[in-house]
């Protein structure tokens, strides 16, 4: 094999290849040209990313540089923490510390989510011991009996931990349960998840002020005039709305990869290096199957 190798070169730098490269496309590469062509800046430092990553949002980071913005403590696996406006993220204290109390010190509790900005926050909600998680959440189906979205209906925050209590709010999206993306897990199994109040749960959720003051809008469309809710001339704009469907697009789950970023070993030398990907909101809470019209709504309250 080695006399073989010595006639293999580099696509892109002619270099001879040693017994280790990479294969894409056909195509054969050396390890600089590799990464220098199809690898991934880290968010944190702009080196490149050759190994495990941490996904926060549209940012990638190497694990030493996922840390907050504020404290620079690193953000472990496990760990609560916040994406603010797709890009600034924070431990949970500092999120609750610098984020959420001034607003909660300017507004009342029922205007604080439309002031809040977009956030992806991961709380970690102890378990109850009266038997009441302190919220109602809604559960989407679509034609097989996996979920396809979750959203919190109603919030009654004298069941729920100081620590979280002002990160969740109605009409919010939790997109993870416990690190599993809602698309995974069937209905009764999400039901199953917030009915044990006797267990630690971990959700990933999305705050969407504007997506939801979108939805609002639609659903007052409907309504007869003299029962629409009222809404602030200058609670949405056409600038919201153009941000709003820009960010449907960019959006992600924040989650962690796999460590399968490594470079290849001896049982898989030619096998090229898999980059991880996200998993959008479109992909992770839409079923891919065309039957819109199967889907059903259940409604479950553990208050």
């Amino acid at each position: 094999s080695g006399s073989y190798l010595h006639f293999l070169k580099c696509s892109e730098c002619q270099d001879p290849l040693t017994n280790w490269y990479y294969e894409k496309d056909g195509k054969l590469y050396c390890h600089k040209d590799y990464w220098g062509k199809f690898g991934e800046s880290c968010h944190g430092c702009s080196l490149l990313m050759t190994g495990p990553v941490m996904v926060a949002g549209e940012y990638k980071y190497h694990p030493e540089c996922f840390a907050c913005m504020s404290c620079k403590v690193i953000i472990e696996d496990g760990d609560t923490y916040a994406l603010v406006q797709h890009s600034t993220l924070y431990c949970g204290k500092c999120h609750n510390q610098i984020v959420l109390t001034p607003m909660i010190e300017k507004h009342s509790t029922e205007s604080l989510r439309e002031q809040l900005p977009y956030t992806l926050t991961l709380i970690s909600m102890p378990a109850a011991t009266d038997g009441k998680r302190g919220f109602s959440v809604s559960v989407e189906g679509g034609c097989s009996s996996y979920a396809t979205g979750v959203q919190v209906k109603e919030v009654n925050r004298m069941h729920i931990s100081p620590d979280v209590r002002n990160a969740i709010h109605p009409a919010d999206r939790i997109l993870e349960i416990n690190g599993a993306p809602i698309r995974t897990l069937q209905v009764e199994e999400v039901e199953d998840l917030i009915r044990k109040t006797s267990q630690t749960l971990q959700l990933l959720i999305e705050h969407d002020p504007v997506s939801q003051r979108l939805d609002r809008l639609r659903l007052d469309s409907r309504l007869p005039t003299h029962i629409k809710s009222p809404i602030s001339p200058h609670s949405i704009s056409p600038l919201d709305i153009k941000e709003n469907l820009e960010g449907t697009l960019r959006r992600r789950s924040l989650r962690r990869s796999n460590s399968i970023s490594k470079s290849p070993g001896p049982s898989s030398p030619k096998e090229p290096l898999l980059l991880s990907r996200d998993i959008s909101r479109s992909e992770s809470l839409r079923s891919s199957s065309s039957c819109s019209q199967a889907t059903f709504s259940a409604l479950l309250k553990v208050v």
